[in-house]
């Protein structure tokens, strides 16, 4: 999506804070949707307790499809077994996130009270709402995934933090130009015994003993000479102190409570020498220690995205159709929503312009249009102005993408009439008048985008490089201070101060160091070359080029590099000689996103028509941008124009596979393979299509025998020969692989003990069916086993072989709910197939 994030850290004299100041920044011309969460690991062990803030009387899982009392709840979802959700030691069963419910407090933390000491995270909740733990617990599958993700120093659990989100998925949006900007804060606490409630600058802990006594705690961040501690009951005060507090010396006192003190009356706080409060607390009634609960009901879960008939009306489709592309749902299409909302109301303005979005995004630009004229007619009907210029903004951009330069002015100036829409159409007038040499105009038209979008970092570089253009350096570098000022990172900024310094690019090199590597290095770079060519400074953006390939790898070597490069020659030789160049580097890493690539490949493609490289990255951009048809032609004239090409028959079979045409696909894969026969990956891939063509397993079990050295490189590939393996009578094969090879789990996975435990249960079948009872009854008890290599972790209590299945079974309906699986229909066939051999077992 091209969003952009910096992440500063800031740690202070004398104080034990670290800061984070994050940016989160939209610099593309589209709205985008955004998700937050920070992620601080800490030991843990079983005097380790998570600290919601006290006015939290619930909690919730992912999707809010689950809430639970807290801190008392079950200890798994759905569980009868009811814990204290707090402490580290009491999931013996299994892992779990819980994210905190409804608090109106600004602070979350966890306490090891074995060590008396703590961490503490505090920030703006309403910017910073998300408070959440997560943990793998203290139970088999803690141990198993302790073992494999951590040092040797103990367990781990992980306070996270959301910003602008509560949950995950809680998705919002992000407008074109916006810049979301918050800190964060983190310090640790010693010595108070727990905390009740957090700024900055300290925490305060205050929890009843026993006999009306009451333990009271302070630990600043800072120093703080001469400071005061209070605690009082409505008029009275019961304890008034100055101290000498910092982040080594902490306050802790017990106090005695006069027994006609009720405890909502307690009041505490702590102020510095000038009376300036630090941080305070009031006892919440239903969440402190041995509190009962308000009995309030669990709030609502969530009721789910139905499918597309149950919806009544137009609306309920359009809003359905919003959160799924919002959520960035793998598992469903937003457009099959908008589609049957068309269908029953051609010209509704709000889903035609959110489809005419969904085309900009595919650079369909005849699509777009259609959609977005049919908004403006039901909008601007008996000539009224639109309320919502959105319409009007996205039409402006598709005909500036297509160079129709009058409508594009006319629609982009309509949407300067709504606030809205005010500062990214504005940025876009002034893109546009630059790119024409106007430059008075541009400063002109730049200045009132940045009126709505102050921090506007494309905006306020677009004003350096308009300065820059009349001549006006002086006011540019002040400009430059001010992005540097709200982004340190930024780096469009750096290439026109470099401009304005030394008349060229050369910082470049300089700064190498201190900039990202690899792919993403060469992406970043190609966002300034966007940004040049965008406002029609095509010297510039060759400038960038060149001196980024003069520094070398990963910019020399990158094909993209040099594609553009050719595309910005106007000597066409020149350029048809950096195709050839670009030709003759590795495809790999080379990930063409921008749909203003479009056009770029179109004229390389017309000037050289016969590069299969060009019909290839072309391919590889628009599958990816949607128009996955058009992708795959680029593909099949890439594989055609260079039969070797491994990566382009790789991707025609994986096209073909997924429009079902599987014949073709293997077709294709097997070039590929035969092109590349070291690559695992072809081999893995290529199965799934030779299951879902019905090919017969012991020739599927041949095709990966044939390259068995290339398949056991990659765990995927391994699965495939496995199950093929039990399909074809083989299992024993597959057992004595299986008790060699360590696998490597990943979150989600596990499906290597599903096979295992067939294997087996297959085994114990064919045993039992020749009456060698004895070792088929030995192959049912490695049914139940969770051998370590596997690092698949056994559940907390000893099992039987219906258990393994119920678990198998759960675990396909977990997954399916958390990532999707496109192979979840013919898993759940096989558990039923399972479930029926064990009781033909049993029978037995």
């Amino acid at each position: 999506h091209r969003l952009k994030w910096s992440v500063g850290i800031t740690v202070y004299p004398n104080s034990s804070r670290v800061e984070a100041s994050i940016k989160v920044i939209n610099p593309t011309p589209m709205v985008q949707s955004m998700l937050y969460w920070a992620n601080v690991s800490v030991h843990c062990d079983e005097q380790y307790q998570v600290i919601f803030p006290p006015d939290v009387k619930f909690g919730t899982d992912h999707s809010k499809v689950f809430f639970t009392d807290w801190p008392n709840g079950p200890v798994v979802k759905n569980s009868d077994k009811v814990v204290d959700l707090s402490w580290w030691k009491n999931f013996d069963q299994n892992s779990r996130s819980i994210f905190a419910w409804g608090s109106r407090m600004g602070f979350v933390g966890g306490y090891d009270y074995g060590k008396d000491a703590g961490t503490v995270h505090v920030a703006n909740r309403f910017q910073v709402p998300g408070k959440k733990f997560f943990l793998w617990g203290n139970n088999p599958a803690g141990m198993l995934w302790n073992k494999i993700l951590s040092d040797k120093d103990g367990h781990y659990l992980e306070l996270m933090v959301g910003g602008y989100s509560d949950n995950q998925p809680d998705y919002s949006w992000l407008a074109p130009g916006e810049i979301r900007e918050f800190k964060q804060t983190w310090f640790p606490v010693k010595g108070i015994q727990g905390i009740k409630n957090a700024t900055e600058f300290a925490a305060v802990n205050l929890k009843s003993l026993e006999d009306s006594k009451w333990l009271l705690g302070y630990n600043a961040s800072i120093e703080l000479k001469n400071a005061r501690v209070i605690l009082a009951a409505g008029d009275r005060i019961l304890l008034d102190k100055r101290i000498d507090i910092n982040p080594d010396k902490f306050f802790l006192e017990t106090v005695e409570i006069p027994s006609d003190v009720k405890r909502e009356d307690l009041y505490t706080a702590l102020v510095d020498a000038d009376g300036k409060l630090m941080v305070d607390y009031r006892p919440v009634n239903y969440a402190d220690e041995g509190q009962e609960k308000s009995g309030e009901e669990l709030p609502k879960v969530i009721d789910g995205t139905k499918p597309v008939s149950e919806y009544k009306t137009v609306e309920e489709l359009y809003l359905a159709g919003l959160r799924v592309d919002q959520f960035n749902n793998a598992r469903l299409d937003y457009m099959d929503f908008y589609d049957e909302a068309l269908k029953r109301d051609p010209d509704d303005a709000r889903v035609n312009i959110e489809v005419g979005k969904h085309y900009i995004r595919q650079a369909e630009w005849a699509k777009a249009e259609e959609h977005l004229l049919r908004a403006k007619s039901r909008l601007e009907h008996d000539y009224t102005r639109a309320f919502n210029t959105e319409a009007d903004y996205y039409l402006g951009y598709v005909y500036a993408m297509t160079g129709r330069k009058v409508e594009s002015e006319e629609n982009l100036w309509a949407a300067t009439y709504t606030p809205a829409f005010k500062h990214p159409a504005y940025y876009q007038l002034s893109v546009a008048a630059a790119r024409e040499g106007e430059y008075s105009e541009a400063l002109h038209l730049i200045d009132e985008s940045l009126l709505t979008g102050a921090h506007d970092l494309q905006a306020l570089t677009v004003k350096m490089y308009v300065l820059r253009k009349l001549g006006r350096n002086d006011e540019a570098r002040k400009v430059f201070n001010e992005i540097k000022s709200i982004d340190p990172l930024d780096y469009w900024s750096e290439f026109e101060k470099s401009m304005l310094d030394n008349g060229s690019m050369s910082f470049l090199a300089s700064t190498r160091p201190r900039r990202s590597e690899g792919m993403i290095a060469v992406q970043e770079l190609l966002e300034v070359v966007c940004n040049y060519m965008a406002v029609g400074s095509g010297e510039d953006a060759l400038a960038v080029i060149d001196e980024a390939v003069k520094i070398g790898a990963p910019f020399s070597d990158s094909q993209l590099v040099h594609l553009y490069r050719a595309c910005l020659l106007k000597d066409e030789d020149a350029a048809k000689a950096e195709v050839h160049l670009a030709s003759g580097l590795s495809s790999v890493g080379n990930h063409p996103l921008r749909i203003e690539e479009t056009g770029m490949f179109d004229r390389l493609a017309a000037l050289c028509p016969e590069n299969a490289v060009v019909h290839y990255l072309y391919g590889n951009l628009l599958y990816y941008i949607g128009q996955k048809e058009n992708g795959l032609t680029q593909w099949r004239m890439a594989a055609d124009l260079d039969p070797s090409s491994a990566l382009a028959c790789r991707n025609v079979g994986f096209g073909e596979g997924q429009k079902g045409n599987y014949e073709e696909a293997l077709k294709y894969y097997d070039k590929a393979i035969k092109n590349n026969p070291d690559d695992p990956l072809l081999f893995a891939e290529s199965d799934k299509i030779c299951e879902k063509a019905g090919v017969p397993a012991i020739q599927r079990q041949k095709r990966l025998e044939t390259g068995l050295k290339t398949v056991m490189k990659y765990d995927d590939a391994v699965i495939r020969l496995l199950k093929v393996y039990n399909e074809t009578g083989n299992w024993n094969k597959a057992i004595k692989i299986m008790d060699s090879r360590h696998f490597h789990l990943w979150e989600g996975g596990g499906e290597i003990h599903d096979i295992y435990v067939m294997s087996h249960i297959l085994k114990g079948k064919s045993l039992l069916d020749r009456k060698a009872y004895k070792k088929a009854m030995e192959e049912f008890r490695l049914a139940t086993l969770y051998p370590d290599n596997l690092e698949v972790p056994a559940p907390a209590k000893s099992v039987t072989i219906e258990d393994v299945i119920a678990e198998m079974r759960q675990e396909l309906n977990d997954n399916y709910a958390k990532f999707g699986d496109e192979d979840s229909v013919s898993k759940a066939k096989s558990l039923d197939e399972l479930e029926k051999l064990v009781k033909e077992i049993k029978m037995k």
